[in-house]
């Protein structure tokens, strides 16, 4: 079971640690539901299937009942 809760990072601290190689991209997904377009993402915390780290919740310009989520994690999945 993952658990999510907000964060204080934005997506540039997220990305400048992706950079530095201290986050990784693990995948990107779509899910359902909707992000307003007037952000660029929302960011939270994660802990979960594919290890600790954060995820971004990001539009969907081409539909209004999808979303994109990428995961950005430090460690590797649990076993």
């Amino acid at each position: 079971m993952s658990t999510t809760s907000t964060s204080t990072k934005t997506i540039e601290e997220i990305k400048a640690l992706h950079q530095s190689g201290a986050l990784r991209c693990s995948h990107s997904s779509l899910k359902t539901g909707y992000v307003s377009r007037r952000v660029e993402g929302i960011v939270r915390e994660y802990h979960g299937r594919f290890g600790d780290g954060f995820i971004i919740d990001s539009p969907c310009r081409n539909s209004t009942r999808y979303f994109f989520r990428t995961y950005y994690v430090t460690s590797p999945p649990m076993q």
